[in-house]
């Protein structure tokens, strides 16, 4: 696949958080782009400057070309309007789901002290060679 979604260096650099604050182009989605050939694939991303992670396309055992990514409403229409064809699946809204997944984060400095117990979602496990201590 020689296309890439940084384009022939005419692409502008990806905005800065400071400057997509300024910007607000809304929420992330967590999206499924799949078109039916390498070629084609190529040819929709190019020069949009797209977060498709760090294992890029993969082509599938039918021919088509897939890729997960993360892409704001503005780049899911750009893709959409380049090639109607393509399918843009829109898996989650990122934005509200890392949101969710923030308040689940345990507070404090679990390393504070060695008694210290760390809070979450995770599991206490206990040593089995020491019935009833906790292994920290």
């Amino acid at each position: 696949m020689a296309a890439s979604s940084r384009g022939s260096g005419s692409a502008p650099r990806r905005p800065s958080r400071k400057d997509r604050d300024a910007d607000d182009p809304g929420p992330l989605f967590q999206v499924q782009i799949t078109a039916s050939d390498p070629d084609r694939f190529g040819a929709a991303i190019d020069g949009l400057d797209l977060d498709l992670g760090c294992s890029g396309p993969q082509v599938l055992r039918d021919g088509r070309v897939s890729s997960g990514g993360l892409l704001y409403r503005g780049q899911i229409d750009a893709l959409r309007e380049r090639d109607p064809d393509m399918e843009v699946e829109e898996l989650s809204n990122f934005t509200e789901t890392s949101a969710e997944r923030r308040k689940e984060v345990g507070r404090g400095n679990r390393f504070e002290a060695p008694t210290a117990l760390p809070e979450g979602l995770g599991e206490l496990l206990r040593d089995e060679r020491d019935a009833g201590e906790v292994s920290l």
